[in-house]
């Protein structure tokens, strides 16, 4: 329900509801919920401008990169690394990443940069 929660505030643009609901995906066991609280709620954060969102960023990339340094076939946790890089418009470094992606995933975050540069 929480995911359904944070669609709805999304639309809305109501982001501190939606970090709220993020919170409880982040405390699930579940790595799938977690992985989309965490990174929900830099989000959110990016777009209330929140007081030090990039560093934020930062710590949560250096979180996806351990995660695969831990377990080095966790395609979420590199797809989430690729996401932040894109948020905080680190392109370049986004675009190696998104070499070590299976094929058939790299067109959505090739097409994602190709949009946040205004190039689509």
């Amino acid at each position: 329900i929480w995911g359904l929660e944070i669609s709805a505030y999304d639309l809305l643009a109501e982001y501190e509801q939606e970090m709220e609901s993020a919170k409880h995906l982040q405390e699930s066991q579940s790595i799938n919920s977690n992985y989309l609280g965490k990174y929900t709620i830099l989000r959110c954060e990016k777009y209330l401008n929140v007081d030090k969102w990039r560093i934020h960023y930062q710590n949560a990339i250096g979180f996806w990169r351990n995660q695969r340094l831990e377990n080095p076939d966790d395609l979420l946790a590199l797809s989430y690394e690729i996401r932040c890089l894109i948020d905080i418009e680190e392109y370049e470094e986004a675009t190696k990443k998104i070499a070590k992606l299976p094929s058939q995933n790299r067109k959505f975050f090739e097409d994602l940069i190709k949009q946040e540069k205004g190039e689509a």
